[in-house]
């Protein structure tokens, strides 16, 4: 890849001494677009937010998740390291969390934290006698 890039900006700056600044803004225009398709957007949002979370950037990551949406969030948290994600969205208030975690694959949710089902942390229902039971010794 960076032949390519090398090629391209000699490209643009014999483009430009031969013909003129109009060839050298196309060249200019074929090298973004050259390398707009082999940077993926999720890959720039991870990088972005492994950044945030290393640097202890609450409010960047709170804009990440507004400007690219949970959708996108959730696709960038995913690539990143299990400790990192959970840092990542524990910065995140509860209901902005919870609209990540739903759109995360499960082998993704399955080892964060918060990811996993909270039925064994919720009170015994009302009339029930199971808080009141001793677990019987084996």
């Amino acid at each position: 890849m960076l032949f390519f890039l090398a090629a391209s900006v000699f490209s643009t700056l014999s483009a430009l001494r031969a013909f003129g600044p109009l060839r050298a803004v196309a060249a200019l225009g074929a090298f973004r677009r050259f390398l707009a398709a082999r940077v993926r957007r999720r890959d720039v949002l991870r990088d972005l937010l492994a950044g945030a979370v290393a640097r202890r950037r609450v409010e960047r990551i709170d804009t990440l998740l507004s400007l690219h949406g949970p959708q996108a969030f959730a696709l960038a948290v995913s690539a990143l390291p299990p400790r990192v994600a959970a840092d990542a969205l524990s910065v995140l208030p509860e209901p902005r969390r919870q609209a990540v975690l739903t759109r995360l694959p499960g082998r993704v949710r399955a080892q964060l934290p918060f990811g996993k089902s909270r039925e064994h942390l919720a009170p015994p229902a009302r009339g029930s006698l199971q808080g009141l039971l001793l677990p019987l010794a084996s």
